[in-house]
């Protein structure tokens, strides 16, 4: 059985199963901030140099990104692995084949590899989607790979507090919907803008 978790950077991410050796744990960006050491496996980062370079400029990501990713013990998988020391390339091509040109994040990038790769079960934690353009242009990829996915009757863990695969009121029931999906956004504020400060304090 291979199990792999796919983790970002949401709130639930502390909910991975982190202590569990029998997940895979592959996480993106600049996640090694936060995330120790020898509790994942794989690094995934779609962006070029020169975007990864105006991210540090803006102090988006921590200084001398790429290289803080070569010196991490794991897999570095990429699309641009002339960046790296001994990157991983993203079979886009493949991918493509596979599933359409529909990749919108590297959250799509994740879970289309993981479905090449013959995962046996797939998590996804710390991945909501839930505002501006991750909601609106993102989102809608991840859940079309997520549908390869159940349509192929691997099984798909989602912490309830994410967005995916949930629709924000039951199309015919929305007065009935409303107050909870409501309660619910105020609460997802709450903890995004708690997770912003952390970071900017990070």
């Amino acid at each position: 059985m291979r199990k792999v978790a796919i983790i970002g950077w949401a709130p639930s991410y502390a909910k991975a199963p982190w202590p569990d050796p029998s997940w895979e744990k592959w996480i993106l960006n600049d996640m090694y901030r936060v995330i120790p050491d020898g509790t994942y496996s794989r690094i995934y980062e779609v962006h070029s140099k020169a975007e990864i370079e105006k991210c540090e400029v803006n102090k988006e990501i921590p200084p001398n990104h790429i290289a803080t990713q070569n010196s991490k013990l794991c897999e570095i998988h990429t699309l641009y692995p002339q960046n790296y020391e001994d990157a991983i390339p993203i079979p886009v091509e493949k991918m493509v084949a596979e599933f359409g040109p529909y990749f919108t994040c590297t959250i799509s990038y994740m879970i289309a590899d993981a479905i090449l790769e013959g995962v046996d079960e797939l998590g996804i934690w710390g991945v909501d989607l839930a505002v501006g353009s991750e909601f609106s242009y993102e989102r809608p990829g991840v859940e079309y790979l997520l549908g390869h996915v159940k349509g192929r009757g691997i099984p798909v863990t989602i912490p309830e507090e994410s967005d995916l695969l949930h629709a924000m009121v039951l199309y015919g029931m929305e007065d009935e919907n409303y107050s909870a999906f409501a309660s619910n956004v105020r609460e997802r504020i709450a903890k995004l803008r708690s997770k912003q400060s952390e970071i900017h304090t990070a």
